[in-house]
């Protein structure tokens, strides 16, 4: 139950700026500026994500809210996959408003596949309070509702079924309603997305420890039943539902008696008769009953007595909605013999690992900032990556015109030649040499539209923001890995890597940082007596980072540390010589290389500077100075954090939340 709230957490924080544009799509799309964005996802994954994050709201409503992907739908797709969990968001959300009992489910069923494309038909139902039908003319159009009331008894903009007519549109399908006043609505709209080669076939779920197995499945509401049902049917169990905890009880006794009992029974927690508790009373009341195995199905709200429902011998929790995948695992594991404990029995997901095709691919990393360098590093060596160093654009076209690289990531602003340019001399090398065109990924802190548009012109293939996470950089080499690499040269490559499967050609000592002009000496003072550290790193971050790379924070506290002090001694050295650019890229420098070891505030702090000093040529001594008095003395507290963790680390013991 945590871990599914953990989960819908971090769903909707990384979902916001999809949520906030809503509003913005509209006048994109009648302008004719909206693009679509496809690319190869998975639509289970996806819808259930999407419907995740509308959990909390319907079962505080007390309603039910399912989904089910039938069986026959493919794996993987190639569509725009936020563009479709922004309709799922829009029609589902309306559906939950407009619903005070009962329950909203969502339904994706194949259709049809043909000439290598999958029609497939979304439904969303619910049993809320229906529309008229002079009503269901207008309900698509921008900023209308039901009726005059509703906007007042429910809230809302009337967009977001308009928005998602459009977007149903663009993406070639089309959306219809059924309703009747009083008696709930069924919006569906039909899509044809691409199927993903080899993954046609690839939803069916294991069924090693299912095949053949009884489980019972006891729950009031119809929808749920059909949904386990289908889940647990087609991973070859044999399955039987009931609608109450009276009627469950009782099959489970004649199914005694006849000599064949349920191996397994999934109980809904709330039932009208008896709830989930009171049904495994009565069944460990009966002796013949012991050896069934228990699965709670609960809502996120539920707060009860976990240790008596492991005291009645209830083996696991699933939380609605379920996901197929969540379902089979859990089953699986309580049919097996292990009978895990309930703390146990849910796998923590595994990163996904890259194929076979990445290993060995030669990556140049252009980047000034050493703490970046060490991420990325990072990141690529645990892909099986080779990693060449270039500490500015002149040496990144010296290392290419050298070298034949599968990518480059080119960062965009360094000291004596930037990326852009960098990019446009490298293109034009290999025009002339005829030398095939090496993967330009653009690297920046720079996240606006006109940024990737000058990208793009300088003959960038592709773009990522500064900074990345480990899952956005996997997908890019994924994207951009040569898919004809022999696999002879990736056996060889990775026999040549070292032990820890990447050759580097350069040092892996941290790049050294531009001295500050020679007429300037600064000294930054440390504060004497200690600094307040409380809240200066994202301690959080820093531990997710040791769980995949148990040695890379160590390896970046060590570089930032060596850093951090030249990097404010260059901006006091800027604010002193009033050098408007120095202090500018050295603010940007500084900002990234913070957001990779968790410094957040002082990230921000020097983003605000950068922002400011781009959008002036004219130097504001005044604001210059409390602006890097504002950066002196969150870095003070960075620094104190670090040197604390640091201690920690050389002493051997786990890393932990030493910083508050």
């Amino acid at each position: 139950r945590q871990r599914k709230f953990v989960g819908i957490i971090s769903g909707s924080a990384k979902r916001l700026l999809t949520i906030i544009n809503d509003i913005l799509d509209l006048s994109r799309i009648e302008s004719g500026k909206f693009e679509l964005d496809s690319h190869a996802f998975s639509l289970r994954e996806c819808t259930e994500e999407t419907i995740d994050l509308l959990a909390g709201e319907a079962q505080r409503k007390g309603l039910d809210l399912n989904v089910f992907v039938a069986g026959d739908v493919p794996a993987m797709v190639v569509g725009d996959s936020g563009r479709v969990r922004q309709v799922l968001t829009n029609i589902v959300s309306n559906a939950v408003k407009f619903t005070s009992s009962g329950e909203v489910t969502v339904r994706i069923g194949c259709l049809k596949v043909e000439d290598g494309k999958s029609e497939l038909r979304f439904e969303v139902r619910d049993t809320g309070i229906g529309i008229s039908e002079e009503m269901q003319r207008q309900l698509f159009m921008p900023f209308q509702q039901a009726d005059t009331s509703i906007s007042r008894r429910f809230g809302g903009t009337g967009l977001g079924l308009s928005i998602s007519r459009h977007l149903i549109e663009l993406m070639g399908g089309e959306i219809a309603l059924e309703s009747k006043l009083g008696d709930g609505s069924c919006i569906s709209f039909v899509l044809s997305l691409a199927v993903v080669a080899g993954q046609e076939l690839a939803t069916k779920p294991s069924a090693s420890r299912l095949s053949g197995a009884k489980v019972l499945v006891v729950d009031d509401r119809e929808t749920n039943r059909d949904v386990l049902s289908a889940y647990l049917t087609e991973g070859g169990a044999r399955v039987t539902a009931e609608p109450s905890a009276l009627e469950g009880y009782a099959t489970m006794c004649r199914a005694r008696e006849a000599g064949e009992p349920f191996a397994l029974v999934l109980v809904d927690m709330m039932m009208p008769d008896a709830n989930g508790l009171e049904f495994a009373q009565m069944v460990r009341g009966n002796p013949g009953l012991a050896d069934v195995r228990l699965v709670m199905v609960t809502s996120l709200n539920w707060k009860g007595d976990v240790r008596l429902a492991r005291e009645l011998g209830f083996r696991a929790f699933l939380t609605k909605p379920v996901h197929r995948d969540e379902l089979m695992r859990t089953v699986g594991r309580c049919l097996s013999t292990e009978m895990p404990s309930v703390g146990d029995v849910m796998d923590i997901p595994t990163a996904v690992q890259l194929p076979e095709v990445a290993a060995g691919l030669s990556v140049l990393v252009a980047e000034d900032n050493p703490v970046n360098v060490e991420v990325a590093r990072e990141y690529l060596a645990a892909m099986g990556c080779k990693v060449t160093c270039a500490e500015n654009g002149r040496l990144a076209v010296e290392a290419v015109k050298r070298e034949m690289f599968d990518i480059v990531l080119m960062d965009c602003q360094m000291p004596e030649m930037d990326g852009l340019t960098a990019t446009q001399i490298i293109r034009a090398f290999e025009n002339e040499s005829g030398r095939r065109a090496t993967a330009i990924i653009a690297v920046t802190a720079n996240a606006f539209a006109e940024d990737r548009a000058k990208c793009v012109e300088a003959g960038m293939d592709d773009y990522v923001s500064k900074p990345f996470s480990e899952a956005q950089l996997r997908q890019l080499i994924l994207r951009w890995a040569p898919a004809a690499k022999p696999v002879a040269k990736v056996v060889a490559d990775v026999a040549k890597a070292d032990a820890t499967g990447v050759a580097t050609t350069l040092s892996s000592a941290p790049m050294p940082v531009p001295a500050p002009a020679a007429a300037v000496t600064v000294v930054v003072p440390m504060p004497e007596g200690g600094v307040e550290t409380a809240g200066a790193i994202d301690m959080d971050m820093l531990l997710r980072m040791q769980k995949t790379h148990p040695t890379l924070v160590g390896r970046l506290v060590d570089t930032y540390l060596n850093y951090g002090p030249k990097a404010v001694q260059q901006m006091v050295a800027a604010l002193e010589a009033e050098n408007h650019g120095q202090l500018m890229m050295t603010a940007h420098s500084l900002k990234s290389s913070s957001a990779n070891i968790g410094a957040m505030k002082l990230s921000a702090i020097c983003k605000d500077l950068e922002h400011r000093l781009k959008s002036t040529s004219e130097w504001d001594g005044e604001k210059n100075l409390t602006a890097v008095c504002e950066v002196e003395t969150a870095f003070f507290a960075v620094h104190g954090a670090l040197t604390q963790l640091q201690s920690e680390i050389k002493a051997a013991a786990p890393l932990k939340a030493v910083v508050a």
